[in-house]
C-alpha cells in the first residue's frame, strides 16, 4: 500500500506547497473506495489498520507529513 500511495501522492502534488483532499474522495482515488462507503466508526478503524501506517512510512520520502481535520480533508505537506 505505501509503494502504491508513494506514486499517486507524487504526481498529485507536484510543486504544489499543500496537496489537500476529501478523506472519502482520497478513498475512491486509490482504489478503496468500499471503505469510503462504510460507517464512520468502522471506517476509521480500517483506516488506522491500513492507510494511516502506510501514510506513515512516507513520512520523510515522499510527504513530510499528513494532518486531517474534522471536515474530512487531508492535507499532505510536501517534502522540502
Amino acid at each position: 500500500m505505501a509503494r502504491f500511495l508513494y506514486g499517486h501522492l507524487l504526481k498529485r502534488i507536484g510543486e504544489k506547497s499543500l496537496y489537500q483532499r476529501n478523506l472519502l474522495g482520497f478513498l475512491s482515488d486509490i482504489g478503496l473506495g468500499d471503505v469510503a462507503q462504510l460507517e464512520p466508526m468502522r471506517r476509521n478503524e480500517r483506516l488506522k489498520r491500513t492507510v494511516y501506517p502506510a501514510l506513515d512510512l512516507l513520512k520523510g520520502a515522499a510527504i513530510r507529513g499528513y494532518e486531517t481535520d474534522d471536515r474530512g480533508n487531508l492535507f499532505f505537506i510536501p517534502k522540502d
